[in-house]
């Protein structure tokens, strides 16, 4: 793939963990409308999570803090 000319548009979120390890670079666009996008994490009110569930949600969670986590 390094030996294309490919330009793709996605959010950081998705590929920042890959930047360095596949040689790309990310350019920020600062078109308002592009920003809109959203994440949540969503659990019944007053549910009692299963503890592999909560596990999980907490490694997402802390992931999108800390990519180097899901290394």
């Amino acid at each position: 793939m390094l030996q294309t000319d490919a330009v793709t548009i996605t959010g950081l979120l998705t590929v920042r963990g890959r930047l360095d390890a596949d040689g790309f670079a990310a350019i920020p666009i600062s078109n308002p409308e592009l920003h809109q996008r959203t994440l949540q994490v969503q659990t019944m009110a007053g549910r009692t999570l299963p503890r592999v569930i909560q596990a999980f949600v907490e490694l997402l969670t802390g992931a999108i803090g800390n990519p180097a986590l899901l290394d």
